[in-house]
């Protein structure tokens, strides 16, 4: 399959990350794949009409095709032909309808599954294709049972069946109409068939994969250090005493900033009259985006569906302002959710601008902060500063344990609730409690002197219907939850995780993915609903505590949970859900050992 089509796949991950090329031997009716990096010796498998010849690199058969076509006509079975007579649009039709077969075939090769293809036909002319597919034999086993366990999908063949109506209904219609996918029946769905091609690439073995794909993780249980964090920096409490010369630059580095991303000119001292005014004249609604300019030389970006309105409250709310950009969205006029999409186009926009170094007041999506903050404060008794403790979250936290435990509630109060945990972990009580502690003791900003204020942890008496067993909360926001299934989730920041070309677009990339589940079989990555604690956060969900365990052991893992539960503090305190705090758990947690570095 040409490369540039490859790349086009829809499935869940990108088959150009594995070493392959599909082709078709057009003399001999057969299909063949090739590892792309060395065209002349990297054959992996040859496919005819029933079965499939596999082999490793180092034994393969004769010269192939150099005009490799995508896997169309060739699909037809016995009885039918392209020459029967059949017009364009029912070749056409056929070729559609049989993409999402195409697609499987492609992920499931590329990551060393066997193959075997039968093709028939009714007396009624109707086509039927069935896939059978077998794993490679060298696969991971607690890999495929991380894996399987995640998405509830068995392991072993996969059968996949397509059955078309007879030629005198072709027609755009034609779709896949079941799929027993590894020993399961169910429809043929997209998801269902996604989370096959997912089990394939993440158990793939390492030869089916392009050298340098993956890489190793550094475990804190092997004495890896936490990386040094990624994200930009700025930790500034004196930014009302720029000078004259830094404000100018500010200014002029704005301006650049403001052109590159087509916001109108300033207005200086705006009023909701100017800014009407202005929008009126460009005629393109009062729906979009606006960057605020302060006589100290920082930058506020904001949206709203009534542009004027809300400057008028910024003039009253904030002091300082000095000049405002504007820049209308005329989609968002007539768009079904326009708030929902002038919040998509504002984080990446927040993100821009923060990447470009200029000092922004944004507190929600920022990728760096200006300005004290009151979790600040927790830092001069263990003589440090925020700062040093993103940068060695593990170690300032050593030295915070010499300081007594700040909260000091009647520990009465949690016991029935610790009794019912208990009660629900059995035996893996003492899996979950390690588990939470490896989080304080990696991720948590000083948990000694920051419990009940800035984080808490629950173990409720009546299970909630999401199935909740245990959840650490900082901020606001649910951060580390253990389900009554022994499953869960961690809250990590993606820009620390994959790097901050993907948080400026606010989603990750494919190969990033399929990457890091290829560390953590069974781990699955996805945007978190919140966007509360900073630019581009993502939840990590595992199985199973044994996949959780092994999360906190990523030093790449916690680098990012770290950074995520620093922003959280960095937006406000607990607040409300104090109620659920459990401080018997906590004090289990906070005086019985640490983790390992």
């Amino acid at each position: 399959m040409p490369e540039d089509q490859v790349e086009e796949s829809p499935f869940y991950g990108d088959a150009s990350d594995f070493p392959i090329h599909l082709g078709f031997l057009s003399d001999e009716g057969r299909y063949w794949l090739q590892k792309t990096d060395d065209p002349d010796v990297a054959l992996l498998a040859e496919i005819d009409d029933e079965a499939v010849e596999y082999w490793r690199p180092g034994h393969e058969p004769a010269a192939i095709s150099e005009s490799p076509t995508l896997l169309d006509t060739r699909w037809l079975p016995d009885g039918i032909h392209d020459d029967d007579g059949l017009s364009d649009s029912q070749l056409e039709a056929f070729a559609l309808a049989t993409t999402t077969m195409d697609q499987v075939i492609q992920g499931l090769l590329a990551s060393g599954w066997r193959l075997r293809t039968q093709f028939t036909v009714s007396e009624q002319r109707v086509p039927r294709i069935k896939v059978i597919a077998d794993p490679p034999n060298d696969v991971d086993d607690t890999a495929i049972r991380r894996v399987t366990d995640m998405f509830s999908l068995p392991w072993g063949t996969a059968e996949l069946t397509w059955t078309g109506p007879p030629p005198s209904k072709w027609g755009d219609d034609w779709q896949l109409t079941e799929a027993r996918v590894a020993g399961r029946v169910a429809p043929t769905d997209e998801e269902t068939l996604n989370e096959l091609l997912v089990i394939a690439m993440v158990t793939a073995p390492q030869w089916t994969v392009r050298p340098g794909f993956d890489r190793p993780v550094i475990r804190h249980s092997e004495g890896g250090h936490m990386p040094g964090t990624a994200i930009s920096v700025v930790f500034d409490s004196q930014v009302a005493n720029r000078s004259s010369a830094e404000i100018a630059d500010l200014e002029r580095r704005a301006a650049v900033w403001g052109d590159k991303h087509k916001f109108g000119v300033a207005i200086s001292e705006p009023t909701k009259t100017s800014v009407q005014d202005a929008l009126d004249r460009v005629g393109d609604g009062i729906s979009g985006y606006y960057l605020l300019g302060f006589e100290n030389g920082d930058r506020y970006l904001g949206q709203s569906t009534n542009i004027p309105a809300r400057i008028e409250t910024h003039k009253r709310e904030r002091k300082g302002i000095t000049s405002v950009r504007l820049l209308p969205d005329p989609e968002a006029n007539t768009a079904t959710s326009p708030v929902k999409q002038l919040l998509a186009s504002e984080r990446a926009l927040i993100h821009s601008l923060q990447h470009s170094g200029l000092p922004t007041r944004n507190k929600a999506e920022m990728t760096y902060w200006t300005g004290h903050r009151a979790v600040d404060d927790i830092f001069p008794p263990v003589d440090a500063t925020a700062e040093d403790w993103l940068n060695d979250p593990v170690g300032i936290n050593q030295r915070g344990k010499k300081i007594p435990r700040m909260h000091t509630a009647d520990l009465s109060a949690g016991n029935e609730a610790m009794s019912k945990l208990a009660e629900r972990a059995g035996e893996r009580l003492q899996q979950m409690l390690a588990i939470q502690r490896a989080y304080l003791d990696r991720c948590l900003p000083l948990p000694s002197q920051t419990e009940y204020e800035w984080w808490v942890v629950s173990s409720p008496l009546t299970t909630p219907s999401h199935g909740t067993l245990t959840n650490l909360s900082v901020g606001w926001t649910e951060c580390l939850r253990i389900n009554t299934t022994f499953s869960g989730f961690i809250q990590v920041n993606g820009v620390e995780l994959f790097g901050e070309d993907s948080g400026s677009s606010g989603d990750f990339d494919d190969a990033d993915a399929i990457r890091f589940m290829r560390q953590h079989p069974g781990a699955y990555v996805d945007n978190a609903p919140y966007s509360d604690g900073g630019a581009f956060n993502l939840n990590i969900y595992a199985p199973s505590l044994e996949v959780l365990a092994d999360l906190l052991d990523d030093t790449a893992v916690t680098r990012a949970a770290a950074t995520a539960a620093l922003n959280y503090m960095r937006v406000r305190k607990v607040g409300a859900i104090k109620n659920s705090h459990n401080p018997v758990l906590a004090a289990l947690l906070l005086d019985s050992g640490t983790a390992t570095q």
